[in-house]
């Protein structure tokens, strides 16, 4: 180049070229401004992509670490069928079991579909386990591990503490009152003192035969908190069921039934109550001098005897003198065997008198006897006149 044209030498340094003119002037000039802001655009980009891309990883990580998701899982494993995460149950008691926790469960859900819903916890997270709108159960879990990224977020790792069932107390309650020598069992148990509330209570109208014999008294057995209604069965003290159909349960009274009276102590009973009318009207043989013709129906040092006696003394010589009587309409009903030593029955018979100065007299009998046994024989504790 011709040495008055204008010569050019570059030297960088820095971001200044120099440029001699023809002049041997120097100029400062900046090297392309929109190729510097266009990298420092594209490096700005590629940060924030990386940084989105991170945060959402770590957005998706928080995600997927809140306790529904591991709480849906386990609602997808029940409702599969799969009931490992249970917490075992024992639901039983002295009169039923209601199984196996998986039956239990099954029972608890009853076809229903599954959900939950968050409940407070202290430590971890907790869910009620619904079956429809039922609560049934409750999942609690724990934090296993926590995981502190961009400052703030918590990435926890939970792990299952348990899947316990609720199983609410029963609510079928039953009360039975009964002779204390019936049975009485609560689905095959027999019920024993730890479920006697009341009692015993000796029955009353056996004033006399205590005197001679033990009274039947009266327990009221109660069962509480029982899961299903159960199956209650009363055998009396002769060994027969008592019909339960149609039975409250809630408050059941049973007593002693009546029975077949055997035909010769049937006999028997009708001839007592007989010759004890006829002492009194002088009908007896050996009536007017003594009570000798009655004692053996009678324990000795009997109430009765006594009675007899001061009427014997002071008032027999007053009946009606009369032809003997003739008996009819004679029944022996409403035999009651409380124990080996004890019943009751009633004998009822009309007794026709025609009088000495031809007037007739008719007395109707209907009375109540209370037998006791004393050394092998049946005697009269108690008579009642049921009129």
């Amino acid at each position: 180049m011709d040495n008055k044209t204008t010569s050019q030498s570059r030297t960088l340094s820095g971001n200044v070229v120099e440029r001699v003119n023809r002049g041997g002037k120097k100029k400062h000039k900046r090297i392309n401004f929109w190729a510097i802001y266009i990298l420092i655009v594209l490096i700005a980009l590629v940060v924030i992509a990386i940084s989105w891309v991170k945060t959402r990883q770590i957005m998706v990580e928080y995600e997927e670490s809140q306790p529904e998701n591991y709480v849906e899982k386990i609602i997808a494993d029940l409702s599969k069928g799969d009931t490992s995460c249970l917490a075992q149950t024992n639901v039983s008691n002295k009169f039923e079991n209601l199984g196996s926790t998986e039956e239990i469960f099954n029972s608890l859900v009853a076809g229903r579909t599954l959900g939950y819903k968050k409940v407070a916890s202290a430590n971890g997270a907790a869910y009620n386990l619904l079956a429809g709108d039922e609560t049934i159960g409750k999942i609690d879990l724990v934090a296993k591990d926590h995981v502190i990224k961009l400052l703030f977020v918590d990435i926890v790792d939970w792990e299952l503490e348990k899947v316990a069932l609720s199983v609410k107390d029963g609510t079928n309650d039953i009360k039975v009152t009964v002779p204390e020598s019936f049975t009485v069992t609560v689905n095959g148990v027999q019920l024993g003192e730890e479920e006697i509330t009341v009692g015993p209570v000796q029955m009353e109208g056996f004033e006399y035969a205590a005197e001679y014999v033990a009274i039947p008294s009266v327990v009221t057995y109660e069962v509480k908190d029982l899961y299903a209604i159960p199956t209650v069965t009363v055998t009396d003290n002769l060994g027969n069921p008592v019909d339960m159909t149609g039975a409250d349960l809630s408050d059941y009274i049973a007593t002693f039934a009546v029975s077949e009276m055997p035909e010769d102590l049937k006999t028997h009973v009708l001839n007592v109550a007989i010759d004890y009318s006829n002492f009194f009207s002088r009908d007896l043989p050996g009536c007017y001098d003594s009570t000798a013709c009655i004692q053996p129906y009678f324990p000795e040092g009997s109430y009765y005897i006594q009675m007899a006696e001061i009427y014997r003394q002071m008032d027999m010589w007053m009946f009606s003198k009369h032809e003997t009587p003739i008996f009819s309409n004679e029944t022996v009903t409403d035999y009651i065997r409380y124990s080996d030593d004890l019943f009751t029955v009633r004998v009822a018979f009309d007794k026709y008198m025609l009088l000495a100065n031809g007037s007739e007299r008719t007395d109707v009998n209907n009375q109540i006897y209370t037998y006791v046994a004393i050394n092998g024989n049946w005697v009269i504790a108690d008579v009642r006149d049921t009129q």
